[in-house]
C-alpha cells in the first residue's frame, strides 16, 4: 500500500487510473496473503491453497496497471504493443521452465502442473511488462522492480520445485527469503516511479528506446525458446508435448497479433508521413508539393484550368500587431472561406505565409469571375476575425494549358509551372494597382512579365560582361556654390532593351540576388575611376550607394577596406549612402556593418530621407554624418508650408547632432534659395550639373587648382 500511495504523488488522469488499478491489485493480493497466513498457522498448507487463488486474481489488475502506467512514449497503441511484447517474453520463459523443471518424471498433464504453469506465466508476464516499461522509458525509475519481480518469480518457482509431489507442503525458507527481498524492491520502485519529461527527451531518443525494447523482446524470447528445445527433459513426454504445444500455439497467436498490429501501424505511419509531406499543418490545406503534383496531373489532360494566386493585403503588419496567434486565426479563416466558396472541383493550396493558390476548371474569364468571388469571401472572413483592421485580398489569374497531343514538351518541366508564373505576375500587378483587386494575366501584365524576364536575363549577361557602369554628379556647398564632391550613379544601356532606368534594373538585381555581384563591380569601378579623375587628390568626397542586401551579405566591409588600401584613398573622403528603409529593424545585421564601416573612417549617409519611415530616432542611435533629403521634399518647399516647417525642424535638429544636410533634386535658383533659407549645407541637382562620365569629372576637377570651383 505504500507503493500505491507513492504512485499518487504526481497528479493527473493517467496517474489516477494507474493508482486505482494498482491499488485494486494490491488489495486483492493482500487479502490472499491474509488467507495464506491464517492457513500457515499450522506450519503446513495445501497446494494450491485458497489464498493462492485469491492472490492470483490480483494478477490481471496488476498487469493492466503496468500496461496503463504513464510513460513518455508517443508511439501508437503503446499499451497494446507493450502487453504483446511482455506476453511473448512470458511465453518463451514459461516454455523454458515447463520443459526443464515444472513437469516431474513420468508425470501426466495434471491440474497442479497447469496451475504451476499459470503462476510462472503470470510472474513472467509481470516481469516482461516491468522490463518493457523500463526499456521504453529509461527515466521512469522503475528499474528496482525488475530484480524484485525476478526474486518473486524465483520464490514461486522454489515452492513448486522444492515441495513437488506433496499435497500439503511447508513453505521453503528459500521462498520466504526471496519474497522478503522481492516486495521491498517492488515497493521502492513503485514509490519512485514517475514518467520521464516528454519535452526533455528528443524524438530520436524515444524512437531508439522503442527499438531497443523490441530487440530485447525478440532476443530474450528466442533465447528462451532455444534453451527450452536444447535443455528439455527426456521424461514426462506427454505432459511436455501437450504443454509445449499449448504454449507454442499461444506464442504463435501472439506473434501473429503483433505482426498484424505492426502492419497496421506501418500503414498509419505511411499515411501520417504522406499527410505531413503534402498537407499544411496550420490550415489542413494541400501544400506546395501537393499542388505541383496536381498540376502535373492536370497538365496531361485536355481541359484548360485557371490558376489563381491569392495574397492577403497588409498581412505582415496586422500579424505583427496581433501576434502569431492572431495571424494564424486569420490564415485559418481565409483557408475556410476558400474551401467553402470554391466549386467542387477546385483545389485550394497554401503555398506561402499568406499566399494561397486555387486550381479551377475553366479559362481566364471563368478564373476572373471566381477570383472576384473568392476575394470577396476572404475579405468578409478576415473582417469577421479582425474587425476594423482593413484586411483584404488581391488575386492574380493565370492559365494552365494542357500538354500537346504529341506528348512532346516544348518547354520541358518548366512548362508545368507556367500557370503559376502567370498568376504570380498578375498578382504583382494587382497589388501594384491597389489593394482588394483581381488582375488577369493578359495584355499589359503579360508584356510587363516578358520585359521582366528579358531584363533579368540581359542583366545577368551585363554583370558578367561588366557593361553596367557609373557616372558622377556634383555636390556643392550651398553657402558659396563651391564643389564639395560627387555622387556615383549606376547606368546601363542594353543592346536589345536600350537605356534601363536605375530604379528598374537595381530592383531586379535585388530580387534575384545579383545585386551583390553588381555592387562589388560598381564600387570597385567607381573608386578606381574617381581616383584616376583626381577627385581624392583634390580633397573632394565621393558618395557610393549600397543596397541593403549588400550590407547583409558577408564581405562588404572587407571589400571597402581592400579598395581603400589598394587605391590609397583616405577613408574620410568616401561616403556610403543607404536608404532609410533598411533601418526599420533594430536587430538587422546591417546595423553592425554600419558600425564597422564607421570604424574604418568612412562616412555614412541616409539617402532619400522623407520617402520611407523617416524615424528620427535613427539619427541619434546610428553613426550617421550626412542626411540627404529626397528631391520630392526639395521641390515641394516652394509650394507647401508644412514641408518647409518639417524640413526646417529636421535640419535644425540634425545640425545639433553634428549631421550635415544635403538637398537632392535642385533644378533652379528658386529651389536653391529656399534650401539656403532653411540652412541646408549642400545641394545636388541639375542646377549644379547633370550626371557625367568620369573623364568629364576629371575635366571639372582640373579646372581649379583647389576644391571649391562652382560647376557650370
Amino acid at each position: 500500500m505504500v507503493a500505491v500511495a507513492g504512485s499518487g504523488r504526481v497528479r493527473g488522469m493517467p496517474y489516477e487510473a494507474f493508482r486505482l488499478l494498482l491499488g485494486t491489485a494490491m488489495m486483492i493480493w493482500g487479502a490472499g496473503e491474509v488467507v495464506l497466513a491464517v492457513d500457515h498457522l499450522d506450519d503446513v498448507m495445501g497446494y494450491p491453497a485458497p489464498g493462492d487463488a485469491i492472490s492470483a486474481l490480483a494478477a490481471p489488475f496488476g498487469v493492466y496497471a503496468l500496461i496503463r502506467a504513464p510513460r513518455s512514449s508517443r508511439a501508437d497503441w503503446p499499451g497494446v504493443r507493450l502487453g504483446l511484447d511482455a506476453l511473448l517474453l512470458a511465453c518463451g520463459i514459461t516454455l523454458l521452465c515447463w520443459r526443464t523443471g515444472l513437469v516431474g518424471a513420468g508425470q501426466e498433464l495434471t491440474g497442479d502442473a497447469v496451475i504451476n504453469g499459470v503462476i510462472v506465466f503470470t510472474d513472467c508476464s509481470i516481469l516482461g511488462i516491468v522490463l518493457m516499461v523500463c526499456l521504453r522509458d529509461t527515466g521512469c525509475r522503475l528499474w528496482p522492480a525488475v530484480p524484485g519481480v525476478i526474486f518473486h518469480g524465483l520464490a514461486d518457482l522454489s515452492v513448486m520445485l522444492l515441495a513437488a509431489g506433496e499435497v500439503a507442503r511447508p513453505v521453503p525458507w528459500q521462498a520466504m527469503a526471496l519474497w522478503s527481498l522481492a516486495w521491498p524492491l517492488m515497493a521502492v520502485a513503485l514509490v519512485r516511479y514517475r514518467r520521464s519529461n516528454p519535452t526533455a527527451d528528443s524524438d530520436g531518443t524515444r524512437d531508439r528506446q522503442e527499438v531497443v525494447a523490441a530487440q530485447v523482446t525478440v532476443v530474450l524470447t528466442f533465447l528462451a525458446v532455444a534453451a527450452a528445445m536444447l535443455l528439455a527433459r527426456s521424461d514426462g513426454q506427454d505432459a511436455l508435448a501437450r504443454g509445449s504445444l499449448a504454449l507454442g500455439g499461444v506464442l504463435g497467436l501472439l506473434l501473429l497479433a503483433r505482426e498484424l498490429i505492426s502492419a497496421y501501424l506501418r500503414l498509419r505511419l505511411t499515411q501520417r508521413l504522406r499527410s505531413q509531406a503534402f498537407r499544411d499543418a496550420l490550415t489542413g490545406l494541400p501544400n506546395r508539393r501537393a499542388l505541383m503534383e496536381r498540376i502535373g496531373e492536370l497538365h496531361l489532360g485536355h481541359r484548360p484550368w485557371a490558376v489563381l494566386t491569392l495574397d492577403l493585403d497588409g498581412f505582415k503588419e496586422i500579424n505583427d500587431r496581433l501576434g502569431q496567434g492572431g495571424g494564424d486565426r486569420l490564415l485559418v479563416a481565409a483557408a475556410r472561406a476558400l474551401r467553402e466558396f470554391g466549386p467542387a472541383e477546385v483545389m485550394v493550396a497554401r503555398t506561402g505565409a499568406d499566399e494561397f493558390v486555387v486550381l479551377a476548371p475553366g479559362d481566364l474569364a471563368a478564373g476572373a469571375v471566381l477570383g472576384e468571388r473568392l476575394r470577396t469571401a476572404v475579405g468578409t472572413a478576415l473582417e469577421g476575425e479582425a474587425p476594423g483592421a482593413g484586411l483584404s485580398a488581391s488575386v492574380g489569374v493565370g492559365r494552365l494549358l494542357p500538354e500537346p497531343d504529341s506528348g512532346v514538351r516544348a518547354h520541358g518541366d518548366g512548362n508545368r509551372i507556367e500557370g503559376l508564373a502567370e498568376s504570380t505576375a498578375a498578382l504583382v500587378a494587382a497589388k501594384a494597382s491597389g489593394r482588394a483587386s483581381v488582375e488577369v494575366y493578359t495584355g499589359p501584365v503579360a508584356a510587363q512579365r516578358e520585359r521582366r524576364l528579358r531584363l533579368e536575363h540581359r542583366l545577368r549577361l551585363a554583370i558578367a560582361a561588366g557593361s553596367v557602369h557609373t557616372v558622377g554628379q556634383p555636390i556643392v556647398d550651398l553657402t558659396d556654390g563651391r564643389l564639395s564632391g560627387f555622387e556615383s550613379l549606376a547606368r546601363w544601356k542594353d543592346e536589345e532593351l536600350g537605356p534601363i532606368p536605375p530604379d528598374e534594373f537595381i530592383a531586379v538585381a535585388e530580387q534575384t540576388g545579383m545585386v551583390v555581384a553588381l555592387g562589388e563591380h560598381l564600387i570597385g569601378e567607381t573608386l578606381a575611376a574617381a581616383a584616376r579623375a583626381g577627385v581624392f587628390r583634390a580633397g573632394l568626397s565621393l558618395s557610393v550607394n549600397a543596397s541593403p542586401i549588400q550590407l547583409r551579405a558577408p564581405g562588404f566591409v572587407d571589400l571597402i577596406r581592400s579598395q581603400l588600401g589598394h587605391l590609397g584613398i583616405p577613408a574620410r573622403l568616401v561616403v556610403v549612402e543607404i536608404t532609410e528603409a533598411i533601418l526599420v529593424d533594430e536587430g538587422d545585421p546591417a546595423i553592425g556593418v554600419l558600425a564597422e564601416l564607421r570604424g574604418l573612417g568612412v562616412e555614412l549617409a541616409i539617402d532619400d530621407f522623407g520617402t520611407g519611415y523617416s524615424a528620427l530616432g535613427y539619427l541619434r542611435r546610428l553613426p550617421v554624418q550626412v542626411l540627404k533629403f529626397d528631391k520630392t521634399l526639395t521641390q515641394s518647399l516652394l509650394s507647401e508650408a508644412k514641408t518647409v516647417a518639417i524640413v526646417d525642424g529636421v535640419i535644425r535638429m540634425s545640425h545639433r547632432l553634428g549631421i550635415r544636410v544635403v538637398m537632392e533634386g535642385i533644378e533652379n535658383e528658386a529651389e536653391a534659395e529656399r534650401c539656403r533659407a532653411v540652412a541646408a549645407d549642400r545641394g545636388q541637382g541639375w542646377l549644379y550639373g547633370r550626371p557625367m562620365s568620369w573623364p568629364q569629372v576629371a575635366e571639372v576637377v582640373a579646372q581649379t587648382s583647389e576644391p571649391g570651383l562652382r560647376t557650370p
